[in-house]
């Protein structure tokens, strides 16, 4: 009889569509994610990734991807575009860093509520749990990619001593086997089961050997260091440099073709 409840409870979710379908999942991480890219001088300077977090319309990104900007705000402006095209113009910004030199940046879309946002993971993080990675550093943009989780790290700084590190000193991150590359700074990487956020990226350390490559590190911060940073910041202001609004309010044209391929052969 117990059997038999269970299953009836089981279906009647499924019924009800609250358990979502990895193509669902992973189509709402990309509605959560922006594209990021700054301008010098009317020509393109970098490109990068940010989130949200919550329907208030919190976002983050790397402070890396928007340093350049922050320090010389008279020669960057910079955009924030949502997977439907639309441009983000009214931002405020609320701070980067810490005295641990976090690769985190904390803004808020004002007067726009998003329709996806990410939720932070409470789970333990597992080695072999599997990740997605959203980001923009191939054709199209919010490109996907997926891999697992294979080490975590307390210490960039101590464990990889051979390697220039000149952040994140002290921050709990993750090592995945999801290649990462210059766009994808900034980016999500959650659970293709439920969306939760599991990190985001931040570093990719390279070790060589008589200029020979023989081991990358694909690094992100947890959720849990990511969370503790934003609900750290309650105050938000003006942003240091100038929003680039071109075009109106759409972006250039997506190829939904590609991207629909690109889904497809993620999910075989």
């Amino acid at each position: 009889m117990k059997i038999l409840l269970i299953l009836s409870a089981v279906f009647n979710i499924h019924a009800a569509g609250l358990i979502k379908s990895q193509k669902q999942v992973i189509n709402e991480g990309i509605n959560s994610t922006l594209l990021i890219r700054g301008y010098k001088k009317d020509k393109l300077a970098f490109v990068g990734a940010g989130f949200f977090v919550s329907k208030s319309g919190i976002f983050v990104t790397n402070h890396h991807v928007i340093e350049d900007a922050i320090k010389n705000p008279k020669d960057y402006q910079v955009e924030f575009l949502t997977s439907n095209e639309e441009r983000i113009n009214n931002i405020e910004f609320s701070d980067c860093g810490d005295k641990r030199k976090i690769d985190l940046c904390v803004l808020k879309a004002k007067n726009y509520k998003p329709k996806k946002f990410f939720s932070f993971s409470r789970s333990k993080i597992g080695l072999g749990q599997k990740v997605v990675l959203v980001g923009h550093c191939e054709d199209p943009p919010w490109s996907v990619k997926s891999g697992e989780i294979i080490k975590t790290w307390a210490d960039i700084q101590e464990n990889l001593g051979k390697v220039q590190v000149t952040r994140n000193d002290g921050v709990e991150t993750i090592e995945t086997n999801v290649f990462q590359c210059g766009g994808d700074s900034g980016g999500p990487l959650f659970s293709p089961v439920n969306g939760h956020l599991v990190g985001m990226t931040t570093e990719r350390h390279v070790i060589t050997r008589d200029q020979e490559e023989i081991k990358k590190y694909m690094m992100s911060i947890t959720a849990l260091e990511i969370e503790k940073y934003v609900k750290s910041k309650s105050s938000f202001g003006p942003l240091p440099f100038k929003v680039r609004n071109l075009g109106g309010n759409k972006m250039i044209p997506t190829d939904d073709k590609a991207r629909k391929e690109m889904l497809k052969k993620l999910l075989n």
